[in-house]
């Protein structure tokens, strides 16, 4: 188990170092050459870097059975699984939404608990109350956030689609418990409605809750865009 938890580190570790060297390249048109650091642990021109493949191999024949290495198979991904998280954690920490807020990650479900879902936004939450038939009906609270904010972490094949008036909007509801938490909605087509009565409340600090009125919809998304 301590084998696979090393060799998670050290693979995630050199991942790492190549995406941090990939962007510094891309932001400033660096070469490999004009920082040390990287010069010698991007791109396997150093000696070294050769041996310490080796010696990893070595290390993973002689201290793992071969009758284990499933088990060694299994324990390596549960270990990469919680480098990958920490970054998410960590991302979540300290990425900032388009008004400079920090942003934290949010937690959603649908009510039986078949579909959820990650949010990135502020913990000091802007939501809308909306007026529309389907809103009123539902007591949807609006969240909006762009595609790339929010991540479904299961149940996604569970989820059914409902339009009707414009055939814009694409209602995403639970098949299991009928609860819509996230939609495709008019106004935002190509990023996300959230649902703020699915989120966990433990990442939430407070809610902002403004009025729109869906019943006139044009006018008032006129009004917004104005504004």
């Amino acid at each position: 188990m301590r084998c696979a938890h090393m060799v998670a580190f050290e693979l995630h570790a050199a991942e790492m170092i190549q995406a941090l060297w990939t962007t510094l390249v891309k932001a400033f048109d660096a070469r490999s050459n004009d920082l040390d650091y990287f010069q010698v642990h991007v791109g396997g021109e150093d000696p070294a870097e050769k041996y310490h493949g080796e010696m990893t191999s070595r290390l993973i024949s002689e201290l793992v059975p071969a009758d284990c290495n499933s088990r060694f198979l299994n324990e390596f991904d549960r270990a990469y699984d919680l480098s990958l998280e920490w970054c998410r954690n960590l991302v979540g920490i300290d990425s900032l939404d388009g008004d400079g807020r920090p942003e934290v990650e949010h937690s959603g479900r649908c009510h039986c608990g078949s579909v959820k879902f990650y949010v990135r936004a502020p913990a000091e939450i802007s939501a809308v109350k909306c007026n529309c038939s389907i809103c009123e009906m539902s007591g949807f609270l609006h969240m909006l956030v762009a595609d790339d904010k929010l991540r479904i972490e299961c149940g996604e094949e569970l989820l059914t689609t409902y339009q009707f008036n414009k055939n814009i909007a694409r209602h995403t509801f639970c098949r299991v418990c009928g609860i819509k938490p996230f939609y495709r909605p008019r106004s935002n087509p190509s990023g996300f409605s959230v649902n703020v009565r699915c989120l966990d409340g433990a990442t939430i600090e407070s809610i902002r809750i403004d009025d729109f009125d869906g019943q006139n919809w044009d006018l008032a998304i006129r009004s917004l865009q104005a504004d």
